[in-house]
């Protein structure tokens, strides 16, 4: 048992052990390397002192409250969290992100690098680089007063000497279009109505109807991709393409990373699931700015199941007996589902996902995925 324990621990991520360290109360976590975490953490389990789930409220360097940083500790220490379990009613309760972000203001460095990912708030402006998946800080709203929330930008940055952190020196994007010709809209009063059977995107000769959710038998490869291409090249320039694939093999990461006009939210198959999940959740709060932005939206995932496989290692909750998956996973498909819509001013939201002959077996896809989308057969 002490073996598996340990194991566990050694398993998990910098940003995991930084999390349970704050639980044990081992001080200054960012500020240690993984090994010392691990040894210290170790040591904390075999002094047999209890940990504390509150993390401190004072200021100062970033700590993060993980998600799911209670099973986490189950699973290195038998604690009883039974009258502190919170009971999922939402989508928004599933993926609330909880993070706390500094003011970075110490530079050592001067090494340019190209970044680019999902704009986030919490105590300061920040997003996570989609290469390294190091936090770049945004402290000088006023120098980037076109970018709010949910908006996917482009730029350099410059690197700091606090770990992997990165402070943001300028904006080449903004959502796919460059920052001189981006014109920031708000318009939060659309309403969702039903399709129009005249406003059609056409995928391999076969129609598809703007503002559906759609399944296609499709798996990429060389021989294929270019249908793939010429699809999203076939977009007005008001209709943003999104490409949606988590735990990829390196050929299909490969493909779809060369897929010009679009923006894409890619995880290697060995990615860490936090990082993974992550990517997801900057997906949704990119799409819904886009719609305020009042752009049309195609999104394609790649192998729609693998978002509940992710989940499932994510949340690692307990099994939904009808579906086999964990009840978080079912509220995620859902969320992505309901993104199809069709509103008042002829702007719409697109859901294309592929699949594989072997989804057919699965519960989930057949009751939440299959009966509700369109079948397109190529």
């Amino acid at each position: 048992m002490e073996d598996n324990t340990f194991g566990n621990i050694k398993s998990l991520g910098i940003y995991e052990l930084r999390a349970v360290a704050r639980s044990f109360g081992i001080p200054s976590p960012t500020t240690k390397k993984r090994e010392q975490l691990i040894e210290l953490i170790i040591e904390q389990l075999k002094s047999g002192n209890k940990t504390e789930t509150n993390l401190p409220t004072k200021q100062g360097r970033p700590y993060k409250k993980l998600l799911n940083i209670d099973s986490i500790l189950n699973s290195i220490k038998n604690l009883d969290y039974e009258n502190q379990i919170k009971t999922i009613k939402s989508y928004e309760d599933v993926l609330e992100f909880h993070q706390k972000i500094p003011t970075i203001d110490n530079f050592s460095l001067n090494i340019l690098v190209n970044v680019k990912g999902v704009v986030r708030k919490s105590n300061e402006v920040y997003f996570i680089d989609q290469s390294t998946s190091s936090p770049i800080y945004i402290d000088d709203m006023t120098k980037f007063r076109k970018i709010t929330e949910g908006d996917f930008i482009e730029g350099v940055a410059i690197k700091t000497n606090i770990d992997d952190h990165a402070y943001l020196k300028s904006i080449t994007k903004i959502n796919n279009e460059s920052t001189d010709d981006y014109k920031m809209v708000y318009n939060d009063c659309q309403t969702t109505i039903l399709p129009s059977t005249n406003n059609n995107i056409i995928f391999s000769n076969n129609e598809i109807i703007c503002g559906t959710r759609n399944l296609i038998n499709f798996k990429i490869s060389q021989e294929n991709i270019h249908i793939l291409k010429n699809f999203i090249k076939s977009f007005d320039k008001n209709t943003v393409c999104i490409i949606i694939g988590n735990n990829l093999c390196f050929e299909d990461k490969f493909l779809l990373e060369n897929i010009d006009e679009s923006i894409k939210f890619l995880g290697d198959y060995n990615l860490n699931q936090n990082i993974n999940f992550n990517k997801f959740i900057d997906v949704i709060s990119l799409i819904e700015r886009l719609e305020k932005q009042e752009k049309n939206i195609v999104i394609i995932v790649n192998d729609i199941m693998t978002i509940a496989n992710t989940c499932d290692l994510f949340f690692d909750g307990e099994i939904n007996q009808t579906y086999g998956h964990c009840n978080e996973s079912i509220l995620v498909i859902k969320k992505l589902l309901g993104l199809a819509k069709y509103t008042n001013i002829g702007r719409s939201t697109t859901l294309i996902s592929f699949y594989q002959d072997v989804d057919l077996n699965n519960k989930l896809f057949l009751n939440e995925i299959y009966k509700v989308s369109n079948i397109i057969k190529i």
